[in-house]
């Protein structure tokens, strides 16, 4: 396809690759933390050491509150397992 039958996709229905690539971007790039850790660094050098050192602090923040969301999430999934255990240990007691 060429460039104007992407852009005429786009125009006309708003479909295409110049309508996901954005969102894609957005969506599907997770960094992880040593990563965001890189990437404060590397633009420490562009916006000075006080802004740096300011969004290191925010990425040290952003990091600790996706470890404690994961170990919730975990932490709920091992109580809905449980509890799937309980009823059946349950009738199996009942039976027996």
């Amino acid at each position: 396809m060429s460039n104007v039958g992407v852009f005429d996709e786009w125009a006309l229905k708003g479909t295409g690759p110049l309508a996901t690539n954005g969102i894609d971007a957005g969506v599907k790039i997770r960094p992880t933390e040593e990563e965001l850790k890189e990437m404060a660094i590397f633009l420490t050098q562009y916006v000075g050491f006080p802004r740096g050192a300011g969004l290191n602090g925010v990425v040290g923040k952003v990091a600790g509150k996706r470890k404690k969301a994961a170990e919730r999430k975990k932490a709920a999934q091992r109580n809905r397992a449980e509890q799937k255990k309980l009823p059946a240990q349950q009738k199996a007691r009942a039976t027996s």
